[in-house]
């Protein structure tokens, strides 16, 4: 999935919202950790609770997230 102008941060999305995965940006660990979870392009991703920390949902597993500025999810709503 290419990143398209729609593409927001993951952090925007509201509660019960919806959206894919558009893009991991960041080289660091963190990043490809991030990945390794799961939240690859084209993966469905929900919020559940925004905030600092967020829940979020993935392929029905449940992560309590933090969102750093060395990894940068950015999602395109669905």
């Amino acid at each position: 999935m290419a990143m398209g102008v729609d593409s927001i941060p993951l952090e925007w999305l509201r509660s019960g919202e919806r959206a894919t995965v558009a893009a991991v940006l960041g080289g660091s660990d963190e990043s490809r950790r991030v990945v390794e979870l799961g939240f690859q392009e084209g993966a469905t991703v929900e919020m559940v609770r925004p905030g600092e920390p967020c829940i979020l949902r993935i392929d029905g597993a449940k992560f309590c997230f933090r969102l750093t500025r060395s990894c940068r999810i950015l999602v395109e709503r669905t």
